[in-house]
């Protein structure tokens, strides 16, 4: 890929590696047991990369594609093969890494839980909490690899709303433009 203006950068105690993504990186996340690394950002862009072993080694490249019409706010696994993605488009997107092909994985489910683009998200045992630019919070369930719309609250805040995240499967925080918690 092209030189990025923002390289997403990893280390351990021993070292430090950059890799140029085509993009402003955004989000990052790692799936569980640390093997992959999910990147997205600018243009819609998500990316997957392979990390090295214990051994060491170079960052491969898995997975690269414009998984959103805008940028994406966030990326998160949920297991180890499925991929979590939420962007300016108000898309929350499942996708299925196990069955990618051309570069591309699978989509799974689709959702727009809000009018408006979303900033944040926030997965935890199947909750998935989102924060978008209209000012509100919105919980989809992930189920049987399909996501389906939840609650909504439009009166936590008074304008966009940065980041949500839960504590445990019943209470979380969403901090908003405005300065509230």
């Amino acid at each position: 890929p092209p030189p990025s203006d923002t390289p997403l950068l990893g280390w351990s105690e021993s070292a430090v590696q950059q890799v140029a993504l085509p993009e402003r990186v955004y989000s990052a996340d790692y799936a569980q047991r640390g093997q992959l690394l999910a990147a997205a950002g600018g243009g819609g862009m998500v990316t997957v990369l392979g990390m090295p072993g214990q051994a060491g080694g170079e960052c491969a490249e898995l997975l690269c594609c414009k998984g959103h019409k805008g940028w994406v706010g966030n990326v998160q696994f949920a297991g180890d093969q499925r991929l979590l993605s939420a962007a300016n488009d108000g898309q929350l997107v499942l996708w299925d890494l196990s069955k990618a092909r051309g570069g591309r994985p699978r989509l799974i489910s689709q959702l727009e839980p809000q009018s408006g683009g979303i900033f944040a998200m926030h997965e935890a045992g199947g909750r998935v909490l989102t924060a978008s630019k209209d000012g509100t919070v919105a919980l989809s369930m992930l189920a049987d690899d399909c996501l389906r719309p939840g609650a909504s609250w439009d009166e936590l805040h008074s304008g966009v709303i940065k980041s949500v995240c839960w504590r445990d499967g019943n209470v979380f925080a969403s901090a908003g433009r405005g300065g509230n918690l």
